[in-house]
């Protein structure tokens, strides 16, 4: 359903059915989606405010120990960078987005912030969610150059720090149209936040770009890097002799290539629904509020999922918790003070086994505490 109010195409967001960012979507205001509104039962609200707060918890959390194990612990391989920066756009989104909307649906969709909050909440969502996609295809690219071109020149840290600049101005960026055109509104006694657009074809130009912008050409770019990395693998095991440091970068590669092809597999599952459906909706293609609502919440989960893969898939990230968790019960309940792992996350050959007999007895006994 479209809604026109002189003449300007009008779709209010944070409303709970479809648009202009993860979580503040929109709406037609008028009489029969608002009852559809009020027609959610206790069970289903308070089904929808626990998985929100798994969301923020688990997203708070993970996040903020990812940023904290790269930043402290000095993972210094280069797609670790990018990864943090990752996390950072995904704490933001749990952190921002997350309250903004439950504040908003609890109050009867009503938006108590201002204009001034209006105009930067909403942007926002779709600024850390365009830092995401570009941060993974640039974790694609670096892994391309490592395993394709191994004997080029690395990535410094001064090129770093520009790509990472680089990609958060463009985020940025690419939602300021969004940001000219929020304002708040008064609908049917409510005063409402608002994207005002000077005419429907602006409104869905926008949006289709910006699908290909946040999605079509991140999925397409990591999709052909990921092929042909798997393809330089396969003809460098067909080639290579069995060298013991070669069997060992190869191993450490294909665990890696695994738990960012993982990683790109939650983001697509969890991303494209929501992103296809906010593409659509612009057109006049609706959706039933239930199914809207599901998609938002499969997207939101998206910036929780990426911390549990990093853990289950990753040696270093994985023990990494372990340790900070097990240094946090040790500041809350007292106690000696165990080993530190500062030395698991430098390289070290397979075949030195008092060192990994050491990382497996500490792994260990840090489980049985």
């Amino acid at each position: 359903m479209s809604c026109f109010s002189q003449n300007n195409y009008m779709r209010f967001n944070l409303s709970g059915q479809g648009g202009s960012g993860f979580g503040l979507e929109t709406m037609c205001v008028d009489n029969t989606t608002t009852s559809d509104i009020n027609r959610e039962t206790k069970g289903l609200r308070i089904f929808r405010l626990f998985c929100y707060s798994i969301v923020f918890i688990v997203g708070t959390c993970g996040n903020s120990l990812v940023v904290w194990l790269v930043v402290k612990r000095r993972l210094k391989a280069r797609y670790n960078y990018f990864l943090a920066n990752l996390a950072v756009a995904d704490l933001a989104v749990v952190m921002i987005n997350l309250p903004f909307r439950l504040a908003y649906q609890e109050n009867d969709y009503q938006w108590p912030f201002g204009y001034v909050l209006c105009k930067i909440i909403p942007p926002l969502t779709f600024t850390f969610t365009t830092a995401s996609s570009a941060f993974l295809m640039a974790v694609s690219l670096e892994r391309y150059r490592a395993v394709v071109h191994p004997l080029r020149s690395k990535v410094t840290r001064l090129q770093l720090k520009l790509a990472v600049i680089f990609i958060w101005v463009l985020s940025f960026s690419v939602t300021l149209p969004l940001n000219t055109f929020m304002t708040t509104a008064s609908q049917l006694g409510k005063t409402v936040c608002t994207d005002t657009w000077p005419s429907t074809m602006f409104e869905q130009l926008y949006f289709s770009l910006l699908f290909v912008i946040q999605f079509a050409f991140p999925i397409v770019i990591m999709l052909m890097v990921y092929m042909k990395i798997i393809a330089k693998m396969h003809n460098n095991q067909l080639r290579s002799c069995n060298h013991r440091a070669s069997v060992h970068i190869r191993r450490r590669n294909k665990r890696v290539i695994r738990m960012l092809l993982v990683v790109v597999l939650a983001y697509f599952i969890c991303v494209m629904p929501y992103s296809t459906y906010l593409v659509v909706s612009v057109f006049g293609i609706e959706s039933p509020i239930s199914v809207k609502k599901f998609l938002v919440l499969l997207a939101l989960a998206n910036s929780m999922v990426n911390p549990l893969l990093y853990g289950a898939l990753n040696r270093q990230f994985r023990i990494g918790y372990m340790d900070a968790i097990s240094g946090i019960r040790r500041s809350c309940l007292g106690g000696k003070r165990d080993p530190t792992l500062s030395s698991i996350f430098k390289p070290v050959p397979d075949d030195n086994h008092a060192h990994n007999n050491r990382k497996k007895k500490y792994v260990v006994r840090v489980i049985m505490q």
